[in-house]
């Protein structure tokens, strides 16, 4: 209930008698904050007109004009081109 424990069941199965199933790796996330994973939070922006640049090593770079206008919280999904 206080968010401190995590637990899991793992069924493994296999067709053939000859061979044992394995696990190689289990991955799990958890956020407490309203932000998940993924997204950004950008707080006290003044309204005006911005330029969101996203880049990684290995991956094109993108960047899009983002408007923002008050306290509004907008969804914004970066052009792939």
């Amino acid at each position: 209930n206080d968010r401190r424990y995590l637990q899991y069941r793992l069924f493994l199965n296999t067709n053939d008698t000859s061979v044992t199933p394995d696990v190689s790796e289990i991955d799990f996330t958890f956020t407490a904050s309203c932000t998940p994973p993924g997204q950004t939070f950008f707080g006290s922006l003044a309204s005006g007109t911005y330029t969101l640049t996203v880049s990684r090593s290995g991956y094109a770079t993108v960047s899009d004009p983002i408007d923002i206008v008050g306290a509004v919280q907008t969804t914004v999904y970066l052009s792939t081109q």
